[in-house]
């Protein structure tokens, strides 16, 4: 069975949009090899589509998901006799910390759940009616765990990252709250996403996000933007190590590795694959995988 530290998941979903709004989220981020940390302005476009009038909002934060011992995800991983998050260093760890969050330009309260504390809680300074929608605008530090507990994180000069930004959590009459419990599950609405992705010169970051690449003396800001995704996960490397396999209409990047395969029959290999599973699950319906 493939592990999570090769990105090659085929992900199927059918966006269903209430009122033909969808949220809108924008990240400019930064990463930090030295520190493994990602500094981050984030602003949210949320749309309230349901038919009840809100006055909270809940972001999902699994990145603190790594914070200490008491978190869900720790919890969750020694109930699997798991203990290397439990017992882990400091340093090994990873966390989030919110600097500030504004909702339409106003400084507004905020707290992480009681014994979820890789869920913020919004108290909104206004009402927000249905079909009307809220700008929440944050900055936030994520330090990046060591990918030992969960395959997400950093590994010397290798960054595999998922779940790694704040996203707004489901209300379809109720509000589905879920921790981070490594079981690769999260419940968000898809939304439009524009990212501008600063590293340091000489990493590669992979991405199923179409976008263009910038280089500078000693960074590189990659631009990436697109419609009605979710879930979206990056890999940052000093020696690259993915390939780009072109079928009919995607380009499957991946890092598969086969010494026996030529570059040709794993194209061929991939094509008979992605069929298969359109035949079932329907047409994939984006154009990087």
């Amino acid at each position: 069975m493939l592990g999570k530290k090769i990105i090659f998941v085929f992900v199927f979903f059918v966006s269903i949009i209430g009122f033909s709004q969808t949220n809108r989220i924008y990240i400019d981020v930064q990463l930090s090899v030295e520190n493994h940390q990602l500094e981050i302005d984030q602003k949210i476009v949320y749309y309230n589509k349901s038919q009840t009038n809100l006055d909270t909002v809940y972001l999902l934060n699994w990145a603190n998901a790594y914070k200490d011992r008491h978190t869900p995800l720790s919890k969750r991983l020694i109930e699997n006799y798991d203990k290397s998050l439990y017992f882990a260093k400091i340093k090994k760890r990873g966390f989030s910390k919110i600097k500030s969050i504004q909702c339409n330009g106003e400084v507004v309260v905020f707290e992480n759940l009681k014994n979820a504390e890789d869920i913020v809680k919004i108290a909104l300074p206004n009402t927000l009616k249905p079909r009307d929608s809220v700008i929440i605008t944050t900055s936030y530090t994520v330090k990046i765990p060591l990918d030992k507990f969960t395959k997400y994180g950093y590994e010397y000069d290798k960054f595999n990252l998922r779940y790694w930004y704040l996203s707004p959590a489901v209300f379809d009459g109720k509000w589905h709250l879920m921790s981070n419990l490594d079981m690769d599950d999260i419940y968000m609405d898809p939304a439009d996403y524009h990212i501008n992705f600063k590293i340091p010169y000489g990493y590669t970051l992979n991405s199923d996000l179409p976008g263009s690449v910038d280089l500078k003396d000693d960074y590189a800001l990659y631009q990436l933007k697109d419609h009605n995704r979710i879930d979206l996960e990056f890999n940052i490397q000093l020696v690259n190590d993915f390939s780009i396999y072109k079928t009919d209409d995607i380009e499957i990047i991946s890092n598969l590795k086969s010494k026996n395969l030529t570059e040709n029959i794993k194209t061929d290999v991939l094509k008979r694959q992605l069929n298969f599973i359109e035949d079932f699950l329907g047409e994939y319906p984006h154009k990087k995988l």
